[in-house]
């Protein structure tokens, strides 16, 4: 079977345990993007210069898909606006 790359945000909580919640993501800049906007709360392309919340942490994590697991069982958030789904 073929596979497929995807990268999954993965959230912690305040004591740096897994939550459970995972969001999946086909680029990495879109992982990143997201994580960065939810760990600063803001969407502002300079919002590092902004304080962290404290009540969660997140990070990007690599993972390896079945081709035919990609939009079932893995739903992807990236921005379908630059996103350019392979067939």
């Amino acid at each position: 079977m073929r596979t497929l790359m995807i990268f999954a945000l993965v959230m912690l909580d305040r004591g740096g345990n897994r939550t459970g919640e995972e969001f999946y993501f086909q680029e990495l800049s879109s992982c990143i993007e997201v994580k960065d906007a939810l760990i600063y709360q803001s969407t502002h392309s300079h919002a590092y210069v902004r304080a962290r919340t404290r009540h969660f942490s997140a990070f990007c994590e690599v993972r390896e898909i079945q081709r035919a697991d990609a939009g079932t069982k893995y739903i992807f958030r990236d921005d379908q606006v630059r996103v350019k789904v392979e067939n």
